[in-house]
């Protein structure tokens, strides 16, 4: 397994090989498969060699300069604090970690606990004289506690060259205990080190990561808008493509249509030779039934024209008296309902002021509503009203008929949306409630509905009194 353990950078040959030699020497087991476990292995078997290493050289030089001491209470003990330290090293490279950094707590602490009751001990002053050392490595650096060490060792050894009665062999095992300290922290500090610089390295390699990641995530927005606004323009060239289609269709058959209906009535009034009452009921069906498909074109035109932006509104000098367009409203859905046992009521406040407007959309919007408020109403009541509120006039169009449900109360106002309801036909396009949203929005007004099903529906109209909407000119 690939071990991630920080390890800090050298850049001399020398040390190059040290640290080649160190991480063969500290490699954790296979066995490891946790990372944390990995580096905590790793920091122990260095802690280990390290300390073993200098007590061992530590040792070898007593014996060259003080072979007398070998035998004292202080070097035994070293010589077995480097056993256990060693067996642990072992212990902990066969993959025992947890073993291993037990038994290594362990050691030490009996070492510090059983060193002071050993005769001839210097342990007393052992934590006296690594103060210093220990101070150095953390208010400095691991590099300040080596120089710190070095001259703790120098002033044992003046002292006892200046100061009668001292020898320096009686301080080798304290300054011993000191090297082994700064070792000790040597390691850690570099491990550290290490530590912070694979998490630096880490670090980079992640916001390089996210740097590459927010670049190709903006390259792909780029081309996602620009699929999209294609997309759009395709869908907008294609709209246009229809809107003119029907229009250019629509306008070659309002021509024909005309001379149809045209010539129907010259036929019914007797004008090419008289015609009998069967015949004249046939005509007035072929009539109605011209009449009806002209209808269904001019929306078609409307339409087409409202999308390609060429309907334009022309306002009434004057402005629009909304009492007479009414008028003529309900007289034209009187004549619609004909025999049918309905209502028709008409109610209009005194004095109503006109509103600006154009004259003739105005009263398409009023005619669809009222038509189809005569169209869905089998019986019943038709209430046609308008009313100054506040800086608008609000008209409203109440039938009995079937009701709207509610969640069609929105659609219908949708191009080509036909919703059928009980108790009248269903025959059109689908467009006239869209035209007259679109109307009464160039208007600057609103338009919507009220029903509850089974209990008709009231269609409401504002259209401002002091202010005109202005078309967008194609």
């Amino acid at each position: 397994m690939e071990d991630n353990t920080p390890r800090a950078s050298v850049n001399n040959p020398i040390h190059a090989t040290f640290k080649t030699m160190g991480d063969a020497l500290s490699r954790p087991h296979p066995a490891l498969v946790d990372p944390e476990l990995r580096r905590r292995s790793r920091l122990l078997a260095q802690l280990t060699l390290a300390v073993a290493g200098t007590v061992v050289a530590g040792i070898g030089l007593l014996a060259a300069l003080f072979p007398h001491m070998l035998d004292d209470a202080d070097t035994l003990l070293f010589f077995v604090g480097t056993a256990v330290f060693l067996g642990t090293y072992g212990l902990n490279r066969a993959g025992h970690y947890r073993p291993a950094a037990a038994l290594t707590v362990l050691s030490s602490a009996l070492v510090t606990t059983v060193a002071p009751f050993l005769p001839g001990s210097f342990a007393p002053v052992l934590t006296i004289t690594v103060a210093p050392v220990l101070l150095a490595a953390f208010v400095y650096s691991s590099r300040a506690s080596v120089w710190v060490a070095a001259a703790v060792i120098g002033a044992a050894a003046l002292l006892t060259a200046s100061v009668p009665g001292i020898a320096l062999a009686d301080y080798v095992v304290t300054l011993l205990f000191v090297v082994i300290i700064d070792a000790i922290l040597l390691v850690f500090m570099f491990y550290q080190q290490g530590l912070d610089q694979a998490h630096r390295r880490e670090l980079a390699l992640a916001n390089a990561g996210l740097r590459r990641s927010e670049a190709q995530l903006e390259q792909r927005v780029q081309a996602r808008t620009r699929e999209l606004e294609q997309a759009r323009a395709e869908a907008e060239h294609a709209n246009q493509l229809k809107s003119q289609f029907l229009a250019s269709v629509s306008h070659e058959l309002r021509t024909p249509l005309n001379a149809v209906i045209n010539f129907t009535l010259f036929v019914s009034s007797g004008l090419y030779g008289p015609v009998n009452e069967q015949q004249a009921g046939a005509l007035e069906k072929a009539t109605r039934s011209a009449r009806h498909l002209l209808g269904i074109i001019n929306d078609v035109l409307y339409m087409s024209r409202i999308e390609a932006g060429r309907l334009d509104l022309r306002p009434e000098p004057g402005g629009v008296a909304l009492d007479v367009e009414l008028t003529a409203v309900y007289d034209v859905v009187c004549a619609q309902i004909g025999a049918r046992p309905i209502q028709v009521s008409l109610e209009v406040q005194p004095d109503l002021p006109a509103v600006p407007g154009d004259r003739q959309r105005i009263r398409q919007v009023l005619l669809n509503l009222a038509s189809n408020a005569a169209k869905y109403t089998a019986a019943g009541s038709i209430r046609l009203r308008a009313w100054q509120q506040n800086d608008a006039v609000l008209l409203s169009v109440a039938d009995s008929g079937p009701g709207i449900a509610p969640e069609d109360q929105d659609e219908i106002f949708k191009p080509f949306r036909q919703l059928k309801r009980s108790g009248g036909s269903a025959a059109g396009t689908g467009l006239g409630l869209a035209i007259a949203h679109w109307l009464v929005e160039a208007h600057g007004g609103r338009l919507w509905v009220e029903s509850e099903p089974g209990h008709g529906a009231t269609f409401y109209v504002t259209l401002p009194i002091d202010s005109l909407a202005k078309l967008d000119q194609p």
